[in-house]
């Protein structure tokens, strides 16, 4: 009886630790890249904004063609904690998250399968300078594919 109330606990703690974790803002699946996959070229490139702080922002990019796999300049984030208020201000973090995904694929380039980049960016809010990272976790496949995560999380600077 002992097992298995040890077993119930561990499984609920397992799974509220997992609950607790931060939603990514973007979610990037690159696929069927044919052989322009090593190029980072695709023919049809989708990207869906934010809906809410549950359903993140995604970017599809599939097929063999032409096209590099970008986030648009003028989107829509959001946070882990808190959408833009600024639309004005979406330019400086989709730059960020495509410096991410040029750097995401020159670790490919080179052999590099999985990482991690961030940045961070001072940008001037409604309540003054705000900072933000913004945080990009990815992973090849052996055929190209990606799956990359993108989190952008303000950060509270502390002026003595």
């Amino acid at each position: 009886m002992k097992r298995i109330f040890l077993l119930f606990g561990t499984l609920f703690l397992a799974c509220s630790v997992w609950a607790t974790g931060d939603l990514p803002s973007i979610i990037i699946h690159k696929s069927n890249g044919g052989p322009w996959a090593f190029l980072n070229l695709y023919n049809d490139i989708l990207y869906t904004p934010a809906q809410d702080e549950t359903h993140p922002a995604t970017l599809d990019c599939t097929g063999s063609g032409y096209s590099s796999c970008r986030v648009p300049r003028n989107n829509a984030l959001s946070f882990t904690s808190s959408p833009i208020g600024n639309p004005t201000l979406s330019p400086m973090f989709a730059d960020a998250i495509n410096q991410i995904i040029e750097a995401s694929e020159q670790h490919i380039n080179n052999g590099v399968m999985r990482g991690t980049q961030s940045k961070k960016i001072a940008v001037n809010g409604t309540r003054g300078m705000e900072t933000y990272v913004v945080k990009g976790n990815w992973e090849y496949n052996s055929r190209g594919g990606c799956t990359m995560y993108i989190y952008v999380t303000p950060i509270a600077l502390r002026i003595p």
